[in-house]
Order: structure tokens, then sequence, then C-alpha cells
């Protein structure tokens, strides 16, 4: 896999727990990524996501635990999705949520891929390769 794929796609990873963001981050270095930004709730990652297009530096690819106090995944996924500035970001669920209800919630709402808890960094590669970014 050629690093360089990765190394100008613009990433937020929105976790509420910081170990996860930072072994995710390290992952995704791992793999080239090289413009990663981290938010630790829903809240503030929509205003990232809001500050970041508005200086014309849309986020690419979101990361986005379900389970966060003040605004969980699942809503972000929803409003992003609806979102006519947002609608193109790839978006991956990374959470210990893994009812098929849940799941299936999370991808009729527009969620392009889902990794559960904890993850492996084989499977991080593969999802991402399979969605093309």
């Amino acid at each position: 896999m050629d690093k360089k794929v990765f190394s100008k796609v613009r990433v937020l990873i929105s976790d509420d727990n910081t170990t996860d963001r930072m072994i995710l981050a390290a992952a995704l270095s791992e793999l080239g990524f090289q413009n990663i930004i981290q938010a630790e709730d829903g809240a503030v990652a929509l205003a990232k996501i809001e500050r970041a297009h508005d200086m014309g530096a849309s986020i690419d690819l979101l990361f986005l635990d379900w389970q966060m106090p003040k605004r969980n995944g699942l809503s972000l996924l929803t409003d992003l999705r609806r979102s006519q500035r947002h609608k193109n970001i790839k978006i991956v669920m990374t959470t210990n949520v893994a009812d098929e209800k849940s799941v299936k919630e999370a991808l009729n709402q527009g969620l392009d891929s889902y990794i559960i808890k904890p993850l492996s960094l084989d499977t991080l590669k593969s999802k991402l390769l399979a969605m093309k970014l």
C-alpha cells in the first residue's frame, strides 16, 4: 500500500475516550495519514467540521464513536448526511455497539463503514482501502 494515498486526506477522530483517540490516531499515522485532528464529543466534532469547511480545508474522513456525551455519533451522522455542506464526508463508526439493529440503523443513515473496538491495524487498513478514499 502506498502511504501517499492517505497523506492528504483530512481526518477527524471524534471519541470521548482519550486513549481510544490516541490509539486510532497512531494507527492512522502508521498507515500514512498526516492531517489528523481530534474531538472529545459530537458537539465539538461538528464545530471542528464547520470550521474546517469555512477555512476551505473540509474534513474528508470522520471516525465517529457511537456513545459520546453532549452529542452521540448517530445524531451527528444523521445531521451530516442531511447537510449539503458535509454530505460527502466519509464516515466510519468506531464503537463497542455491535448489535445488528444498531448497525443497520447507522448504515441506513448513510454510514460508510463500521469497526467494532478494539480495532486492529489490519481491519482498519482493509476498511479504508474498501472505501476508496
